[in-house]
């Protein structure tokens, strides 16, 4: 009696993991709250190995997304995901990161995504005063969610072969980077100066908020038409820099 009523629990044990291990997303997302304005669509495979087909917000849409979960991290009560943006003609970015969530608390490491950069500032409420494009990437080395953005951040966001367009001549701006860290739970955005237009970014970047120091001067060999659009900048300082303020 004992062997046969352990025999009855091994196999209801079994057909519970089954049930898990092959529980459908789509079912998932079903009941899972989304905030206002997330629609998922077209939603595949199991919740250990799925994708889904177009996630839209209010502001941007993001296609195939895939997910794979890595079970063993369960025995330390985290859930861990490795997640991948596949290339689509309608992303305006691809990459793959890894996420990390417990009962309080939600991290993203090892985070690398690349894309274009006109399809990206096409996104941003705020527009250039000139047309730009070329090749962007994004390294998140470390995220934790904090109040009102981050707990922890630690990253670089990079242009490569940036070019502007100017009296309908697309003309080499060089290459940019841009350090990203945390503090006071904003973003802080730094960018160096060393670069063809002498640019250099200095600020934080919250949810409600946007305050950047933003600095300029063109070195030699940077476009002529340049020069005419900064004259609504004022007079330069006695290092030939222009600054002004940006706030949101």
């Amino acid at each position: 009696m004992a062997v046969r009523t352990k025999l009855i629990v091994v196999f209801i044990l079994a057909y519970m993991i089954t049930l898990v291990v092959m529980l459908p997303a789509r079912l998932v997302v079903a009941f899972a709250p989304l905030p206002n304005g997330i629609e998922l669509q077209h939603v595949q495979g199991t919740i250990w190995n799925g994708q889904i087909g177009r996630v839209e917000t209010p502001d941007f849409a993001l296609n195939a997304i895939q997910w794979q979960l890595r079970p063993l991290h369960f025995f330390t009560l985290h859930a861990v995901a490795d997640v991948q943006i596949t290339s689509h003609r309608d992303n305006p970015l691809t990459g793959q990161a890894r996420v990390i969530a417990s009962m309080n608390s939600v991290e993203v490491i090892d985070a690398r995504f690349a894309g274009n950069l006109q399809e990206i500032m096409a996104l941003s409420p705020v527009s250039s005063p000139i047309p730009l494009r070329g090749a962007l990437t994004l390294q998140i080395d470390e995220f934790m969610l904090g109040q009102p953005l981050c707990e922890i951040l630690n990253g670089q966001a990079r242009g490569f072969d940036i070019e502007g367009e100017f009296n309908r001549r697309w003309q080499p701006l060089g290459d940019y980077t841009t350090n990203i860290g945390c503090a006071d739970g904003r973003m802080l955005v730094q960018m160096p100066r060393d670069n063809l237009l002498g640019l250099s970014v200095d600020g934080t970047v919250a949810p409600n908020g946007i305050d950047l120091r933003i600095g300029i001067a063109p070195q030699a060999g940077a476009p002529q038409g340049l020069t005419e659009l900064l004259a609504w900048l004022g007079q330069p300082d006695a290092e030939g820099r222009r600054y002004f303020n940006f706030r949101l």
